[in-house]
């Protein structure tokens, strides 16, 4: 399983894990991304719709050509109220991907970034 990973931008800690833990090519994968206060601590809930969702992902994978582009679950209620944003991904090939994932606060994009290692099935 890949532990979850952690970025910091903007006075915001951003932590994302997956479901199922290992990150699998050619399945459906659930990227959790959980947005915290860097400073105070606890979730963030007032997090603003970005282009018409709460959240964008982009996953480039290692040979600079194989990506993608993500948005939130929006099916399930309340998506990124609590900081919480569920995204969808499903990956074409195994190997690692450099991710980076944008939310709105206040009117200003906030840019986090991760590694993600893609297990093969």
């Amino acid at each position: 399983p890949m532990p979850p990973v952690a970025s910091t931008a903007d006075g915001l800690k951003a932590t994302l894990a997956f479901e199922p833990a290992a990150p699998m090519s050619g399945a459906q994968n659930t990227a959790i991304l959980k947005v915290t206060d860097a400073v105070k601590g606890g979730g963030v809930t007032d997090l603003q719709p970005y282009l018409g969702a709460m959240g964008h992902m982009v996953l480039v994978h290692q040979d600079g050509t194989t990506y993608v582009h993500s948005h939130p679950d929006e099916a399930l209620e309340g998506v990124g109220k609590d900081g919480t944003i569920p995204f969808l991904a499903r990956f074409a090939k195994p190997g690692w991907y450099r991710c980076w994932a944008q939310v709105q606060r206040g009117g200003k994009v906030v840019t986090f970034a991760f590694a993600v290692k893609v297990e093969g099935r």
